[in-house]
């Protein structure tokens, strides 16, 4: 019915079939890094084009005024956790 499709029953290794020690997916450790590498990969890749765009004095008053907008939003947030 399916062809030339090797099906997990036909023998091929799946992680539930693997035994004790397969790993079924990444640690909560990966996805952070992974997670603050795509952030910071994409701010760092658009940094060049916002400077340009604005000019040296404008770019960094911006980039001030956003670091300052994005504390308050992470305190806010910490507090609406502990609510």
């Amino acid at each position: 019915m399916y062809g030339s499709v090797s099906l997990p029953s036909q023998g091929r290794e799946t992680p539930t079939n693997m035994g004790p020690k397969a790993k079924k997916g990444s640690s909560i450790a990966s996805g952070v890094v992974n997670l603050t590498n795509t952030i910071v990969g994409a701010g760092m890749l658009g940094l060049p084009g916002a400077f340009g765009g604005t000019g040296w004095l404008s770019g960094v008053v911006l980039i001030v005024l956003s670091a300052t907008f994005s504390a308050h939003g992470l305190v806010l947030l910490s507090k609406a956790a502990c609510i």
